[in-house]
């Protein structure tokens, strides 16, 4: 469960660590954004994403700027789940992660833009 996964030794510090690094009292620090958005066109690996339609976290339309800034992404947008789908919605998440890795291990042209 959710409550399980944040009781795991460290969760709590890296949730903090994260939180004050993207997030002030306005929102997501626009600079941080910025910053890892910048970094995006560099990443050579594929890449899959899986946002719950319904995070309350990070909306799904910060998924929006991984199609458009990442070369090679899978991005999936699930109903019905909220901001941890690999916990939320575990069975279908590692059907579709099987299905990625599958396609990735299988595409010479993957494989060497990864290495």
């Amino acid at each position: 469960t959710k409550v399980a996964l944040a009781r795991q030794p460290g969760a709590q510090a890296a949730f903090l660590k994260t939180l004050r690094s993207f997030v002030g009292l306005r929102g997501f620090r626009s600079e941080a954004v910025a910053q890892l958005h910048a970094a995006l066109p560099a990443v050579k690996a594929a890449a899959f994403v899986v946002w719950g339609q319904d995070d309350r976290f990070v909306p799904p339309a910060h998924a929006e700027a991984l199609r458009r800034l990442l070369p090679d992404v899978e991005v999936e947008i699930w109903e019905r789940c909220g901001h941890a789908p690999q916990v939320e919605c575990a069975q279908k998440f590692n059907g579709a992660a099987l299905r990625f890795w599958k396609r990735v291990d299988t595409n010479p042209a993957v494989l060497t833009a990864t290495k």
